[in-house]
């Protein structure tokens, strides 16, 4: 991962400098997003879970943006130690050969490599859905008390990081109800209070508005996509254009 480490440069996406002007959008007390049009808020596609992450390195370190490169390093390798550590769970009995090798396999894997390097969303969301599995095979093999309010800290950092992670959640809960059958149905209620109360808090806390819940930028983009090729309904007022100009036959002798 620190191999040729100067040889990426902030903003060579795209993406990621708009993941770092979310972030400047939060430390300035501006509407989430406001800074990609300065005075005017627009609407992001980012959730605001990995900008929260990059705050404290922009608030340190204001005049440098590849500072904020430091998080997904961090957060890769917090992943690697949570698949390696967390193994009895995850593997359900597979010896931590298994494990071992998997966590090599990823950890020299180029993308990881790519990922831990770029201030990109792809680490961290890695890092918050190895969190969740493991969480719930934990819960399933050990059942602890009040679960459901960790697994509702998980659910928020899978879906809030990348919008993709909502299409994770249904296959997570149909797999707790599948084991569990009756007896999850408190602990997802449970969850899912708290991940309404984290809402509420990151709403109140910050600049992250009801609005920001949702995808509001990728929303707009599918709205585009189902209008393209519709027709506009025929206009009932009556046309000002110029008539066009009138043709007579002639008549005269040939």
């Amino acid at each position: 991962c620190l191999y040729d480490w100067n040889g990426y440069q902030v903003g060579t996406y795209g993406d990621d400098s708009v993941f770092v002007v979310n972030a400047d959008s939060l430390i300035r007390g501006v509407p989430y997003g406001t800074l990609l049009k300065p005075n005017e808020a627009e609407p992001t596609q980012f959730p605001f879970v990995f900008p929260l992450l990059l705050v404290p390195l922009r608030v340190l370190f204001p005049d440098d943006p590849a500072a904020t490169r430091v998080v997904p390093l961090l957060v890769t390798l917090a992943g690697m130690t949570v698949l390696f550590w967390g193994w009895r769970s995850i593997g359900k009995g597979l010896s931590y050969r298994w494990g071992t090798a998997l966590v090599v396999l990823l950890a020299l894997s180029p993308l990881t490599i790519l990922h831990a390097r770029t201030v990109m969303s792809e680490a961290p969301f890695m890092l918050f859905c190895f969190l969740a599995i493991w969480w719930i095979e934990y819960a399933l093999q050990k059942s602890p008390r009040a679960w459901g309010i960790v697994l509702g800290l998980m659910f928020i950092g899978v879906a809030y990081t990348r919008t993709v992670g909502w299409a994770l959640l249904p296959f997570w809960v149909a797999y707790l109800l599948w084991h569990k059958r009756r007896a999850a149905f408190a602990q997802l209620a449970l969850a899912a209070l708290t991940m309404l109360g984290a809402l509420l808090l990151v709403t109140a806390a910050t600049t992250v508005e009801p609005g920001d819940w949702f995808p509001q930028e990728y929303i707009e983009q599918w709205n585009r996509v189902l209008n393209v090729g519709g027709v506009p309904p025929p206009s009932t007022a009556p046309s000002t254009s110029p008539a066009p100009p009138q043709t007579t036959a002639n008549t005269g002798p040939l």
